[in-house]
């Protein structure tokens, strides 16, 4: 569990989920209540984002557990409800398989269409969610900035946390901070389509659906394997493991890949192949639940037939809490981070916390003013070339084969204990006005000698609203 600026994202009520009766007890999740928004604006489609979006979004659908309640809001000019398919402004319990069957088919059925209203998306979602218990949070995505509804951080309501992801150079990156901010949720930056996966699965954390154990960005290349760790402790009712990819003409398979396929198997720590209980499969996606995982290091192959190069990621899910990771900003003269990390709310010592930086090597407005000629000449759809940044957006996307006009650059900070279970790193080239990020691994042992592993990523931005 994600724990962001002090506040536990997680609390104990009735109604949690069952631990194996094999392992020993531990504290696990309890079922989660969460809307997810989806930008249904036409720049989505323009940018080649939103079917990215939609494969992502039903990732995450079918990471969620059995109890679990979904609703699902689409907004452009204004705000929807598609699922439940009624248009109810009501949350639907996960009863099994064929519920999250339906609202993929529901997420894949949005079209995209003119403006960006943001204020009437929050507005539906915490309507949905206004009677539901603890956890509860809105997840909001978009590429733009606001430009129909008014400011959403007038009247915002701050009695559910609104996690909210920037995709893209033209997204409203200081006001979706902000809306994450005020909140008290988690602000997440995605400067690429394939960022998204990865932020979906580290969300998957702080919304209360699953601990993170993997989350793991891959390349696959034509005719290649690769196996990953995912290192699973014990006393869990049930482990997930994902995959999802850009390429939605790569489709998966159980058996040998054969042309634009790629396979997924799971090895428990003896190395036995195992067969889960249930595979969830969707346009760019596959899920996989193993029952009653034992304590250790397990293995996802991944296993490509004729992909050509394949940009995917992928994820391992666990429902305990016992073993948790917080990653908190502290801004002043230098951007810092600390993480604590506890079991059972006791302080863990002897841990290894790993952290990669990310943060712009030039930020947009120094981009505004070294292109201004090609921008001043670019062609592309009207309702875009009246926005500079999004007339830079559209620049990007046409030199990213030959010149990343607006680089990143990551870098590893460098982390020191300063109490127990607690440590602390700065991103030493956070000084560039833009969204930076910060990915955090946190691994060692539990007291029981059980292998663990915690993955965080989170984003802040320097830029004001």
């Amino acid at each position: 569990m994600l724990m962001v600026n002090g506040r536990p994202m997680l609390r104990p009520r009735s109604g949690k989920r069952a631990t194996h009766s094999n392992h020993s007890r531990r504290q696990v999740m309890p079922n989660a209540n969460i809307v997810l928004t989806l930008d249904c604006s036409d720049s989505m489609r323009q940018y080649s984002y939103f079917q990215p979006a939609q494969t992502d979004v039903g990732t995450f659908v079918n990471i969620m557990n059995t109890g679990d309640s979904l609703g699902m809001v689409g907004f452009s000019d204004n705000s929807w409800i598609f699922f439940p398919t009624s248009g109810a402004s009501q949350m639907v319990a996960i009863s099994g398989q064929p519920v999250q069957n339906q609202a993929v088919q529901a997420i894949q059925s949005q079209r995209t269409v003119n403006m960006t209203n943001m204020t009437a998306a929050i507005a539906s979602a915490h309507g949905m969610l206004a009677s539901s218990a603890v956890p509860r949070a809105i997840v909001l995505l978009s590429d733009g900035i606001w430009n129909d509804g008014g400011d959403p951080l007038n009247n915002l309501p701050t009695d559910i946390p609104i996690h909210t992801i920037a995709l893209g150079p033209s997204s409203g990156t200081a006001t979706l901070q902000q809306i994450a901010t005020r909140t008290n949720a988690q602000y997440h930056y995605a400067p690429t389509a394939w960022d998204l996966a990865d932020i979906y699965n580290s969300i998957v954390q702080t919304t209360g659906v699953a601990s993170v154990a993997m989350n793991q960005p891959q390349q696959m290349q034509t005719y290649s394997f690769k196996q990953l760790s995912v290192p699973v402790t014990s006393g869990n009712a049930q482990a997930k493991f994902s995959l999802s990819w850009l390429n939605t003409g790569v489709t998966y398979t159980s058996g040998t890949p054969a042309g634009p396929q790629i396979n997924i198997s799971v090895r428990n720590p003896s190395g036995t192949l195992v067969t889960p209980s249930n595979v969830a499969v969707g346009p760019g996606f596959a899920v996989l639940t193993v029952p009653n995982p034992v304590a250790g290091n397990w293995q996802l192959g991944l296993w490509a037939g004729q992909t050509g190069i394949l940009d995917s990621v992928a994820g391992g899910f666990e429902p305990s809490t016992s073993a948790q990771l917080k990653v908190t900003f502290e801004t002043g003269d230098t951007v810092a981070f600390r993480t604590t990390v506890v079991h059972n709310g006791v302080p863990l010592r002897d841990i290894r916390v790993d952290a990669v930086c990310e943060s712009p090597v030039v930020s947009v407005q120094e981009a505004l003013k070294a292109y201004a000629a090609e921008l001043a000449s670019l062609a592309g759809p009207a309702d875009l070339l009246a926005d500079p940044v999004a007339r830079l957006a559209i620049l990007h996307r046409q030199k990213l084969g030959a010149v990343d006009i607006l680089p990143r650059r990551q870098y590893p900070a460098v982390t020191s204990e300063i109490s127990a279970g607690v440590h602390r790193g700065e991103l030493l080239l956070a000084t560039v006005r833009g969204s930076h990020t910060v990915r955090v691994t946190a691994s060692g042992q539990l007291p029981d000698g059980s292998p663990f592993q915690r993955v965080a990523r989170v984003s802040m931005t320097n830029e004001v609203a």
